[in-house]
């Protein structure tokens, strides 16, 4: 039995960590792929433009990425690249960094440059210890079952750790929605398993979320890039009183090109991180005092008007001030964009049940109940909001805001119009 269940073990941890290796290899690939179009279009000013942007220090520790040249000189990114890998001769390979962590890293040779991209093996070195330890455990756990129950408890160990098994080498082929289950009994084996259950439903969520952003910036992009390229095409043959016309409206494609991608990394991050380094009492009430006059023109270019209902005593939340005053000046935004001339928006700021809860409402058009739910994933635009500016991201980052301090957000009809609640915790 012992040896039965070692080798499961082993089985089951190779299968998922091929399978996580695997997909981190993909998302390598597809990354590639995406600074590849960048240098197409742009070439390598533009390769390096973009390897710049992700520099940021907040990004270290998540996504790494490097361009050198053909000496081993690093021209950009956040990525020290050994010089025994510049000959990119495997598909990946993983490689240490100054932090002390590791890194699944990939790449591309182009004429002059070599591209390298990286990915953090955190997640996957915690899953696969985890792993590890719960079937240690589970060993020890039945190995004291067969010893004082005999033949009936070591039965029925064996049927939960087949379960076990051959779920984990479900995972192992690649269905990440394989779970464990709800199994009989209170005993160690069941928490292990829902301690499995829990782990592989991070993982395949954070894989959801990964594919889901690639494929929409994939998509959503590939249109304002197409139209950078015309203008700097149109500016390249028109005559000098038009060219820098042509050459200020492809800039400014390229700027709202940046602020898409700065969102998305935003939202990467929140959707990632448990620091809260940056967590102390803020006060809602004085979150809305503050941000609502950043509003007053353009709500008064529209006729707009906007309440704010004050607290009787401040609304005091535990999180990050900064991301909470980003989540009120997106649904303000929100609420001026997407709502007609004359509309009323109400700003309120509460306590109830010991949590609170921060509002913004109007009584425009509102958004039906069977697409509130889409409105909250990235570069989701609904038909009526065609029209108006934006790149669909900004319930997406106030989505992952909400989720990054625990709270809740409800989108309610407010008869007539929308209801955005975000409710804290206590």
């Amino acid at each position: 039995m012992a040896v039965a269940f070692a080798a499961a073990g082993a089985l089951a941890y190779y299968r998922v960590s091929h399978a996580m290796y695997t997909e981190l290899e993909r998302q390598l690939v597809e990354e590639i792929l995406l600074f590849d179009e960048v240098y197409q279009a742009g070439g390598q000013a533009a390769l390096v433009a973009a390897v710049h942007k992700l520099e940021s220090p907040e990004i270290i520790g998540k996504r790494y990425v490097a361009l050198v040249d053909a000496n081993g000189v690093r021209l950009a990114g956040n990525l020290d690249v050994a010089p025994a890998y510049l000959n990119l001769t495997r598909k990946i390979e993983v490689v240490p960094t100054r932090e002390g962590d590791t890194v699944a890293t990939s790449g591309k040779k182009y004429a002059t440059v070599q591209l390298v991209v990286g990915r953090t093996t955190k997640l996957i070195d915690i899953t696969l210890r985890t792993l590890i330890y719960v079937l240690l455990a589970a060993f020890l756990l039945i190995f004291i079952g067969v010893l004082f129950a005999g033949w009936v408890l070591s039965k029925q160990s064996l049927e939960m750790l087949a379960r076990i098994s051959d779920t984990l080498e479900q995972v192992g082929r690649g269905d990440t929605t394989a779970r464990i289950g709800v199994m009989r009994g209170d005993g160690q084996i069941d928490r292990i398993a829902g301690m499995i259950d829990h782990s592989l439903g991070r993982l395949a969520a954070l894989t959801a979320s990964s594919q889901n952003t690639i494929r929409a910036i994939a998509h959503d992009l590939r249109t304002p890039l197409n139209r950078t390229l015309i203008r700097l095409e149109e500016a390249a043959a028109a005559p000098e009183d038009k060219r820098d016309r042509l050459l200020a409206d492809a800039a400014e494609e390229l700027h709202k090109l940046s602020t898409v991608f700065d969102t998305v990394l935003r939202i990467s991050t929140l959707e990632t991180s448990f620091d809260q380094a940056a967590f102390h009492d803020v006060d809602l009430a004085a979150v809305v005092a503050d941000s609502v006059p950043l509003f007053e023109s353009d709500f008064a270019e529209k006729r707009q008007t906007v309440e704010i209902l004050a607290a009787d005593k401040p609304v005091i939340v535990h999180g990050d001030g900064q991301a909470l005053r980003q989540l009120l000046v997106n649904l303000l935004a929100n609420a001026n964009r997407h709502t007609k001339e004359g509309t009323k928006i109400t700003v309120r700021a509460r306590q109830e049940n010991g949590g609170a809860i921060l509002e913004v409402c109007d009584n425009g058009e509102g958004i039906a109940e069977n697409q509130r739910e889409a409105v909250l994933k990235p570069f989701t635009r609904l038909d009526a909001s065609r029209s108006v500016t934006g790149s669909g991201l900004g319930l997406a980052l106030v989505n992952a805001i909400v989720i990054r301090h625990g709270a809740v957000l409800e989108l309610g009809d407010n008869k007539p119009g929308l209801c955005v609640r975000v409710r804290f915790p206590d």
